[in-house]
């Protein structure tokens, strides 16, 4: 998986790193179902290794 924070590349330990610290688990939840989650005035997705 690729990670993205604001359309930057993110390591994924960074990614998820903020992610528990900032988002609420239905946010989680999204991010897990493929969504784009703005989280702390930051947009944050995942998406497959192209």
């Amino acid at each position: 998986m690729e990670y993205f924070i604001n359309g930057k590349l993110t390591g994924e330990r960074t990614f998820w790193s903020a992610v528990n610290t900032l988002a609420g688990e239905y946010q989680k939840k999204l991010l897990l179902n493929g969504n784009k989650v703005r989280i702390a005035e930051s947009l944050y997705w995942m998406c497959p290794v192209r």
